[in-house]
């Protein structure tokens, strides 16, 4: 007779996606005591072998200290499929002891970089990609990096490359904050989308693009390996259609 311990399958598939996922949330508003906090997660990490999904929330990291020391243990995470990083520049300042990392990381599948990226760590993300080191990624989030500039854009997507699994890819910004590319920024755009022959969406939101601009990225759907599926999404979703009621007077 079969023994059971009276769990379904689903129940025995959340508890173990729990032991392979961590999530750091740390909400104070102290630096000193966020650093702290983060200093004894970085100890501990080397230990979770089996850990495939990790999470780092915190609401903005500046010190380029503590997070190098941290990013550093990720190279034991040999089973690591998801990374997300905290906002802040203490992420930026420390971009390629993180690409050096991420690389040994042969079943990584979803990077997320939000809110921590500028010009130059853009740049070296993309120059990494092109080097082969990021070959494996299947989904790359690049939300809400308000300190980018146009520029910084235009060179990331020259040199974004060699990502051939790479199936997403988000860029957008805060509707607050929106950007207007220039006309060679999304001519950038279009030839890197063509050189990821597997991507099938994009993300663009608070992207000002104008008529010009919409007809260059039909275009490029339209010549896309992936021309009958593929979707780049620029315009911002509303939570709910305006209900607009007409007065009698």
């Amino acid at each position: 007779m079969t023994r059971t311990d009276g769990r379904s399958g689903n129940q025995k598939n959340v508890e173990s996606r729990k032991r392979q996922e961590l999530i750091f949330n740390i909400s104070s508003r102290h630096i000193t005591d966020i650093e702290r906090q983060l200093l004894q997660r970085s100890t501990i990490l080397p230990k979770l072998k089996n850990l495939k999904f990790l999470r780092l929330r915190v609401k903005t990291f500046w010190n380029a200290v503590i997070m190098e020391n941290f990013v550093r243990s990720l190279g034991a995470l040999e089973f690591l499929e998801e990374v997300e990083l905290p906002p802040g520049s203490g992420v930026a300042c420390v971009v390629d002891t993180l690409l050096q990392q991420l690389q040994h990381l042969k079943y990584l599948q979803i990077l997320a970089l939000n809110e921590n990226m500028n010009d130059r760590s853009l740049l070296q993300v993309a120059k990494a990609s092109k080097d082969g080191k990021l070959s494996r990624i299947r989904s790359l989030h690049l939300i809400c990096n308000t300190e980018v500039t146009d520029a910084g854009w235009h060179d990331f997507f020259q040199h974004l490359d060699n990502m051939y699994h790479l199936r997403e890819l988000n860029i957008s910004l805060l509707y607050m904050h929106p950007m207007k590319p220039h006309p060679s920024t999304i001519k950038a755009l279009a030839q890197c989308i063509l050189r990821l022959p597997h991507l099938l969406i994009v993300f663009m939101f608070a992207w000002l693009v104008d008529v010009a601009d919409q007809k260059l990225l039909n275009d490029v759907k339209a010549n896309h390996p992936q021309s009958k599926c593929i979707n780049i999404f620029w315009q911002q979703p509303l939570p709910c259609l305006p209900v607009i009621e007409k007065e009698n007077f």
